[in-house]
């Protein structure tokens, strides 16, 4: 996902755009007030929050003062090769919601619906705000102001999306029953305090800390306010130092620009130079390769010619041995031939005895299987007859299930619950005549009544009196009057599709139904048990018998007595004469094979011959073209030393060019001209600044805010001697818990091994020697090596920053294997000393190249050397823009 685009207006006064931003690294720098947090805060509402409602931190949106336009932020981002434009109005009425791209447009809340799909996250009830447990992976890609020291913050979809990527997993969960009891033990002791599932306080922990956090949030709101006027004074000093250290800065600047151009001109000459170089010992090269294949070309036609006339004269000899050979085995073949034929005509006639007397012992056991199969056959006809007639009375009735009836029913007791609903709801209406009277053309005697029943809007007609019309549409009776209908026509469908006039009726048929099947059940598994082969089979079978045996018994010889030692003294005879047969058989095809052989030798061979002679010719005729041997290998030696001299020159040629900066050249030059720019418009900015802040200055005063801050720090230090209390009962049953957790995850924490390889290359410069620490479920823990393991929560402030920052540049990796995410941050190194911020700044860098980096800070100076692909200065807002529009940054 690359963010192109990013505007506001009316944003708690802020009206602003970031353009063009790129799809790498992004640095949008300015000081406090100036507008970054607030930018990253309408980015956040427009991927996250629902537009819809009037919630309180929805309220707290509108600029303070002003009752003009409503909150609005415009996005403009690039997804799944797709460019897209989000556009979201909060506290708005109408379409406050648009999505678009080339190919789809939606609005409000098929807008947020196809938005929170785009973007892996749980759509926003519009009510509260969005959890970070429903951001998805976004939960690891953002990171607000104030937050950047703390771990990244893992959910369900984080985890899956992260593990999916890895190649394979890693471990199995193994805990044994006695350890799970324990730790179930410890966890309910820990529930006391913490919720099982994330860990979070519970009312028992949660309150106390809330009632400190509350205070702290005041008091800070106090001083704050106290301090606005040292602020602005601070700010302006800080303005006019930085605009005197900028002047120098953007000097040295301009004079490394200077320098780098003169040594990227000369680079530029060497490149060219060493271009044409190349192409000359190409071509050289060509050259060279080309009086080496003459050469060789030559030299292989004559050793091949030398080899063909050695091979033509052997072939000859071999060919006049091979015929004398091959005339010996035809004579052999011959005699083997004429004994096979004479062993042929005997078993013919042994054969056709010994099928006679087969056909008389068939005929013996066909009349005994006729019998047999004659006996099931009139079994079987019994019991299809019984199936035929239960499926002619089933084809004659609807088709009718147990759950349908109970469906039926269902839909019955909905639609008279409808019916009742919508009857006590509905308008009721009695007209008592004084006199006779016409109500909707029907009469209605003096004195009598009539109780009308409106579920619908109607008019009623009184004669030519007056009209009543009656609209009880409003509310509930529309719902309720839809329902009954909607009721209505679902029985009727129901009764149609059954084809039956009530549930009674239903209910015979499906039981009648039940019977039958159940009989046809019995019927089938009886059929199929006797006779397995199915009735058509029997049948047939019954019919072949019956034929053979009739075809027999009109052929005296077959009727005969069948005699079985006659049968086994036919069936010798015949053996006896195959096995005589088969090594007759088996001289003749030898001599066959060998005489094949020879035949296909001497063809072979007599084939070769003639090609040899063949090639031997056809080369003669090409060496009588070519040059001589010798007059080519000097060709190829001048060629040789040709090439070698291009070469020499090309490689001098390349030397000079490297020591004049080479493929370096254009990089330091581009980085040198971005550089000057940035700190030019940075000097720019502040006098423009300075000239704001003495304005707010000169209008400015202080109300006198000390008292309320020193009676805020007195309760605040009340609650927190409570807090504390509970905080130590707390730790001692998360201790607990922890312990025996530990031992119980051992092995799934292998599962974060190709995790923690990801991160490594961004650890080598900030914590050399050490590599990132992960749990079984990927959240961070600190750092590892060989000396000791330290826990996040030990490290100092500014470690904590680096690390937690790291872990996400390298977390986003993983996810972003198919579709690179933004990585929003919001002051992240607020706590990282200037040297540190340095080495950040190649990671930062190298990440660039990987994903979008939309990075927000208010130390601008300590990024001058960060490269970034967009710089983008804020300006700082002046007291009188505080409750109005600020200017667009580009």
């Amino acid at each position: 996902m690359w963010i192109r685009r990013l505007a506001v207006e009316n944003w708690r006064g802020l009206t602003a755009s970031l353009e063009d931003l790129a799809p790498g690294l992004n640095l949008v720098a300015g000081p406090n007030e100036s507008g970054k947090s607030r930018l990253v805060e309408a980015l956040r509402f427009a991927l996250f929050e629902s537009s819809s409602g009037q919630a309180a931190h929805k309220k707290a949106l509108a600029t303070w003062g002003v009752a003009a336009d409503k909150p609005r932020v415009v996005v403009e981002f690039e997804l799944g090769g797709s460019d897209w434009r989000l556009e979201k109005v909060f506290l708005g009425t109408g379409h406050n919601a648009h999505l678009r791209s080339a190919d789809e447009h939606h609005e409000d809340e098929a807008a947020e619906a196809r938005l929170a799909d785009l973007l892996g996250v749980a759509g926003g009830s519009g009510r509260t705000e969005v959890k970070l447990e429903d951001r998805g992976v976004w939960s690891l890609l953002w990171v607000e102001q104030g937050d950047s020291s703390q771990r990244p913050a893992h959910n369900d979809e984080s985890q899956s999306r992260i593990l999916n990527q890895l190649t394979e997993e890693i471990g199995e969960v193994a805990a044994g029953e006695f350890g799970q009891q324990m730790l179930g033990r410890a966890e309910a002791y820990r529930a006391r305090y913490f919720t099982p599932k994330s860990g979070a306080g519970k009312d028992t922990l949660a309150t106390p800390r809330r009632t400190v956090q509350e205070l702290e949030e005041r008091l800070a709101h106090a001083v704050a306010r106290r301090s606005e006027l040292a602020q602005a004074a601070d700010d302006l000093e800080r303005s006019r130092q930085k605009a005197q250290e900028l002047s120098s800065r953007h000097q040295a600047a301009a004079a490394e620009l200077e320098t780098i151009t003169a040594q990227h001109h000369e680079a530029e000459k060497l490149r060219h130079e060493l271009e044409v170089a190349d192409e000359r010992v190409g071509a050289a090269e060509t050259a060279r390769q080309d009086a080496r294949d003459k050469l060789e070309n030559a030299e292989r036609h004559l050793a091949e010619q030398k080899d063909l006339a050695a091979r033509i004269e052997e072939g000859s000899k071999r060919l006049q041995r091979d015929q004398a050979a091959a005339d010996k085995l035809r004579k052999a073949f011959e005699d083997a031939s004429r004994d096979l034929a004479g062993l042929e005509s005997r078993i013919d006639n042994a054969d056709s005895h010994l099928r006679l007397l087969r056909r008389r012992q068939q005929l013996t056991a066909q009349r005994d299987a006729l019998e047999r199969a004659n006996s099931r056959l009139q079994t079987g006809r019994a019991l299809a007859q019984r199936q035929s007639d239960i499926r002619t009375e089933l084809a004659g009735m609807p088709n009718i299930t147990p759950r349908q009836v109970t469906e039926l029913r269902r839909l019955l007791e909905a639609r008279a619950t409808a019916r009742a609903q919508l009857d006590g709801a509905s308008v009721s209406l009695t007209l008592t005549a004084h006199r006779d009277l016409q109500i909707d053309g029907e009469p209605l005697a003096a004195g009598a009544s009539r109780r009308l029943l409106a579920d619908d809007d109607r008019r009623i007609e009184v004669e030519a009196l007056l009209a009543i019309d009656v609209q009880p549409g409003a509310g509930d009776v529309v719902a309720l009057r839809d329902r009954s209908r909607e009721a209505e026509r679902r029985v009727a469908e129901c009764l149609d599709t059954l084809g039956v006039a009530d549930a009674d009726e239903a209910d015979r048929i499906a039981q009648r139904r039940g019977e039958l099947e159940r009989e046809l059940k019995r019927q089938s598994e009886s059929l199929a048990e006797r006779v397995p082969e199915g009735l058509e089979e029997l049948e047939r079978v019954v019919g072949e018998l019956e034929a053979g045996i009739e075809a027999a018994a009109g052929d005296d010889s077959e009727s005969m007595a069948f005699d079985p030692a006659e049968l086994a003294t036919a069936e010798a005879e015949l053996r006896s004469l195959a096995e005589r047969r088969s090594a007759a058989r088996a001289r003749r095809d030898g001599a066959s094979e060998q005489l094949n052989a020879a035949r296909e030798t001497l063809a072979g061979l007599r084939a070769k011959v003639e090609s040899d002679q063949a090639q031997h010719d056809q080369i003669s005729r090409r060496l009588a073209t070519m040059p001589g041997t010798d007059k080519l290998k000097d060709a190829a030696e001048a060629a040789e030393r040709a090439f070698g001299e291009r070469v020499a020159a090309r490689d001098e040629t390349r030397r000079r060019f490297q020591a004049s900066g080479g493929e370096r050249a254009s990089e330091d030059l581009e980085r040198a001209r971005k550089a000057e720019a940035q700190l030019s418009q940075q000097l720019a900015d502040t006098r423009e600044s300075c000239i704001r802040l003495e304005t707010v200055l000169s209008a400015a005063g202080d109300d006198g805010r000390h008292e309320q801050v020193q009676e805020l720090e007195a309760e605040l230090e009340q609650a927190r001697t409570a807090l504390a209390r509970v905080e130590r009962d707390a730790a001692a049953a998360w201790r607990l818990h922890e312990v025996l957790d530990r031992e119980y995850k051992a092995a799934r924490e292998r599962l974060s091994r190709p995790v923690v390889e990801r991160i490594r290359p961004y650890l080598e410069d900030l914590f050399p020697g050490s590599e990132v620490w992960l749990d079984e479920d990927l959240e961070l823990k600190g750092l590892r090596s060989d000396l000791a393991d330290e826990g996040f929560e030990f490290l100092s402030g500014g470690a904590r920053e680096q690390l937690s920052l790291l872990v996400r540049l390298g977390l986003a990796e993983v996810l972003g294997a198919e579709e690179p995410w933004p990585l929003v941050l919001d002051d992240v190194l607020v706590n990282t000393d200037a040297e540190r911020i340095r080495r950040m700044q190649r990671a930062l860098f190298h990440a660039g190249r990987r994903m979008q980096i939309l990075l927000f800070t208010c130390h601008g100076p300590l990024f001058d050397t960060l490269g970034p692909d967009t710089h983008i200065e804020l300006p700082i807002p002046s007291s009188r823009q505080a409750g109005s529009d600020g200017a667009a940054a580009r």
